[in-house]
């Protein structure tokens, strides 16, 4: 009897011995089986259970469904911890993911490297059972998860990937009560990603760019304190999400700008930005009828806010205009950006924000101010100043505003203003520092260009000090949000105005004749006040002294101005010179004529002696042929032109 009972016992050891060694298989065929009968196949190399540790062991595991979704991992090892399923709960302390590929049916594809666990995960699990009031599913990682080598794709072209991330202490909690309203919160500790990089720009021309083909690379992005809530109750209320401080460190961005044909081409394909038809393709609905519902029941707005935003000082920003050619290349360097207080919910809360960061090794610019990002319109304030910025790799949109070429120069800028209710007033203070310009060729002026534009370079020429510096103050008014605001509106109309008007302040002081369109056509429109001589004389009247002074003082302080001295004889001159009756119409012989033009001649040399004696380079004055004008009964004059 007791060698019966030890063979039973023998057996039955040996039978559970093997069931639980088939175990691992039974799972698999068992899963293979249910996952086959709704169309979705499975495989798994391997699949290795030790119950009484809570291991499961598994490689080679590919899913792959009708709709072509395929997944595929290498391996999956996790540990399980067995008594808190006593309690409605599943804990995690160990788990190590390797190469999990998600392949999708519209082309896109999701890879990541490796996934660890450090410390625990929590998973909380429903009670359905009567006299229990939980009703919903909480996740909680209590140290870390961390992610390496992600990358995702579009077609076999990148266009997000990270080398390194790690999420901190994560709660996550949903409802599952369906007879109330289902809710979801999210909360985070810090989230960090090492060395991001979102691609899409792999078509740039000239070639001479080819080398640029990251749009965005951050070395280290931190979001900390993150929170999230959202709330089913058919759009009434909405959903937060709030996130205290976002870091960027070496954030390098790359912004390229195309022609417009280039640009609506790109705009129904998959070039540039593959992440904004990703975004819409997320957000589209799966079919019209779907659309027609959220239509017809809009969900409540997601409100957003962050309490600062720091962009550090090792960041870059590089911006290519390949809209004309040469194509535009520019780097800002050492960028720092803070801003702070961006809240949604209270969209009249101004949010401040300072910027600093530099053009190259010499040019800095430097902005505060403060800004509603979320207002209905546009609401801010600013100050700032740009410091010895290089202007000539601009020319292409002086050519395009402006109708001039850039030949060199260097802009100094202060500003300050507000926008108010989309009404911009900005007032900027400029310093122009060997600043030339030159007109373009007929063939070279575009399309939307005067054909009686303002000649910019000589009005500018006029404003030139001695030392090679043009100054002008630049108002800026307008509605932002007028279609014809713009850049080009800003350097081709208001600085012209403001120019043109510059002048006029500037030389009236000096005798400058009261022509409001004065520069309009031509620069020999500008005129000074004539200096007089006494009739059929060659002496100079008592007011003509005044004159002189003026024009000496303006070309003592103007020395790249030349100013051209062109005498005029009178039909009053005739009736002195050759003692003619008042009445007598004016008749000028052959001898006479003569006689008037040596007079004219003997005027503009006078006039030019004078200047020089008071300290004017001769060659600042420029004596023009005289001429009669015999309808005229005033006593001659030169006339002083540019």
């Amino acid at each position: 009897m007791h060698k019966i009972l030890n063979r039973i016992l023998l057996t039955l050891v040996i039978s559970a011995v093997l069931l639980v060694s088939l175990l691992p298989e039974l799972v698999r065929w068992q899963a293979i089986r249910a996952l086959a009968a709704q169309g979705i196949d499975l495989e798994i190399d391997y699949l290795g259970l030790v119950l009484r540790k809570g291991e499961i062991s598994l490689d080679g595991l590919r899913i792959k469904d009708q709709d072509n979704l395929d997944i595929s991992l290498a391996t999956l090892d996790l540990q399980l911890r067995l008594l808190p399923l006593l309690d409605n709960q599943i804990e995690f302390s160990h788990l190590h993911l390797r190469d999990l590929t998600v392949k999708l049916p519209n082309g896109q594809e999701m890879n990541l490297g490796r996934v660890e666990l450090k410390g625990n995960i929590s998973v909380q699990l429903p009670d359905t059972t009567q006299g229990h009031p939980q009703n919903s599913l909480s996740v909680e990682i209590l140290e870390s998860l961390n992610f390496h080598k992600f990358s995702f794709t579009q077609e076999l072209k990148s266009i997000v990937q990270f080398n390194e991330g790690e999420i901190h202490k994560l709660h996550l909690e949903l409802s599952t009560d369906k007879n109330s309203n289902e809710f979801f919160a999210l909360n985070l500790h810090n989230i960090v990603l090492r060395d991001t990089r979102i691609f899409g720009m792999d078509h740039l021309e000239p070639k001479a760019l080819e080398d640029f083909s990251e749009h965005i690379s951050i070395e280290e992005l931190h979001l900390d304190q993150i929170a999230f809530h959202q709330l089913d109750d058919d759009g009434k209320t909405p959903g937060e999400l709030s996130i205290h401080k976002l870091e960027f460190a070496g954030l390098n961005t790359l912004l390229l700008k195309v022609p417009v044909a280039k640009a609506s081409e790109q705009s129904n394909s998959r070039g540039a930005f593959p992440l904004m038809d990703i975004i819409k393709t997320l957000q589209a609905a799966e079919n019209s009828a779907v659309s027609q519902q959220a239509a017809a029941n809009p969900s409540a707005p997601l409100l957003f806010s962050l309490g600062e935003l720091n962009v550090s000082d090792n960041s870059r920003f590089t911006f290519i205009d390949t809209s004309h050619t040469p194509a535009t290349l520019r780097n800002v360097e050492e960028i720092f950006l803070q801003v702070t207080d961006i809240d949604q919910e209270n969209p009249d809360q101004p949010s401040a924000f300072s910027f600093n960061a530099k053009n190259d090794k010499y040019s800095e610019f430097s902005f505060q101010g403060n800004i509603e990002p979320f207002s209905e319109s546009v609401n801010a304030s600013i100050t700032g100043q740009i410091k010895s910025l290089d202007l000539s790799p601009l020319s292409a949109y002086a050519e395009s505003s402006a109708a001039h070429r850039i030949k060199s120069g260097h802009l100094s800028a202060k500003l300050e203003g507000t926008i108010v209710d989309n009404k911009i007033d900005l007032q900027v203070l400029l310093d122009l520092r060997k600043f030339y310009l030159e007109n373009l060729n007929a063939n070279e002026l575009p399309s939307e260009a005067e054909a009686s534009s303002i000649p910019l370079a000589t009005a500018l020429n006029l404003l030139r000090d001695n030392d090679d510096r043009i100054e002008f103050k630049l108002p800026i008014s307008g509605d932002v949000s007028a279609p014809d605001f713009s850049i080009q509106y800003i350097l081709g109309i208001l600085a012209r105005k403001a120019i043109t008007e510059t002048v006029i302040n500037y030389y009236t002081p000096f005798g400058l004749l009261g022509v409001t369109s004065a520069l309009v056509n031509s620069a020999t429109q500008l005129r000074f006040e004539p200096v007089h001589f006494e009739a059929g004389k060659n002496a100079l009247t008592s007011v003509a002294d005044k004159n002189i002074d003026r024009l000496a003082a303006l070309l003592s302080k103007k020395q790249s101005l030349t100013l051209t001295l062109c005498p005029v004889s009178t039909g009053g001159d005739w009736r002195k010179r050759f003692t003619q009756r008042e009445s007598a119409k004016v008749s000028i012989t052959a001898k006479q004529q003569t006689e008037l033009e040596i007079l004219g001649l003997e005027r503009g040399t006078i006039l030019k002696s004078r200047l020089v004696k008071l300290g004017v380079p001769a060659d600042q004055l420029i004596v023009c042929k005289a001429t009669i004008n015999e309808k005229t009964d005033a006593a001659g004059h030169v006339n002083i032109e540019l």
